[in-house]
């Protein structure tokens, strides 16, 4: 598809404002991925909303030509069948879908005919207005969820930063009871370098001092004395 699909202009413009990602879920950086949509044919499609929503999926290599249709299809298909059906409710809800993800495709052109066309149907208006609520609240909570997992990954880095630089001071503790100065200093440096503002640096420049080691002062807090 990289040489045949992926390259048409069409292709590129539908995707552009798309985060797109291909992973192999044959290989140990894809296997989660894999798993997690339980993925069994090749290649398989999935198209989700940023709130992380599945859109649709499919399998299968489409024809060129094709490709957006796979991927606008069955929306613009469920549209068409509501509109016959009267649903008017259903109709506004996927009309919203239809918008938002697939307006600047040939099938998405009529989205805004249909709005005017129905912008006096009290159950298509609710159906529209509430697919938006649905998309935002579940949006809003996405977002929410990203930043506790983001403040969580960096209290975790911040714990094994602080576990490692323990375990060099007490490596080099260890060193120096060995008469071992020379491993023991380099360790000191390590912990200074690695991490120039922390106690165990402290700690290590006031026992490389001791053992005459000219050693330079940690850089100032710009905010300090504020």
């Amino acid at each position: 598809m990289g040489t045949d699909t992926y390259t048409r202009d069409d292709v590129k413009k539908f995707l552009s404002t798309m985060v797109c990602a291909e992973i192999n879920p044959e290989k140990a950086e894809g296997k989660a991925a894999g798993d997690k949509y339980h993925v069994r044919g090749f290649p398989t499609f999935i198209l989700e909303d940023p709130a992380g929503n599945k859109l649709l999926e499919d399998s299968g290599k489409p024809a060129p030509d094709q490709f957006i249709w796979m991927l606008a299809g069955p929306t613009y298909t469920k549209l068409q069948d509501l509109a016959r059906s009267g649903d008017m409710k259903a109709l506004g809800k996927v009309a919203w879908e239809m918008e938002k993800w697939f307006l600047d495709t040939e099938w998405g052109k009529g989205i805004p005919g249909l709005k005017k066309q129905h912008e006096a149907d009290a159950a298509f208006n609710e159906g529209y207005a509430a697919a938006q609520t649905a998309y935002d609240e579940a949006l809003k909570k996405a977002r929410e969820d990203a930043a506790k997992a983001e403040e969580a990954a960096k209290k975790a880095a911040e714990a094994a930063a602080l576990k490692e630089a323990r375990d060099l001071l007490d490596q080099a503790s260890q060193f120096s009871k060995q008469n071992k100065r020379k491993d023991a200093i380099e360790i000191w440096k390590k912990i200074i370098a690695k991490y120039p503002n922390s106690p165990e640096a402290k700690t290590a420049r006031d026992r490389l001092k001791f053992f005459g080691v000219k050693v330079d002062d940690p850089p100032k807090d710009p905010g300090a004395g504020k």
